[in-house]
């Protein structure tokens, strides 16, 4: 069962990591300054679930 879990959450860290490319790319090449800070909100939530997962991890390294 965790290895589920730990191929899910890898899965997952892989969505956030194109997600983040794209606000990055999005971020350099836009002027319109509301789809910024749009982008900026969206990079701290993906930061924090990134955090979490990571919170997750070690938890799973611990019990194994």
């Amino acid at each position: 069962e965790s290895q589920s879990i730990t191929n899910n959450l890898l899965m997952e860290v892989e969505v956030l990591s194109n997600r983040l490319r794209n606000i990055k790319q999005s971020f350099k090449t836009t002027d319109n300054k509301a789809l910024k800070e749009r982008l900026f909100s969206e990079k701290k939530i993906i930061y924090k679930r990134v955090n979490e997962i990571s919170k997750i991890a070690d938890l799973l390294n611990t019990k194994n």
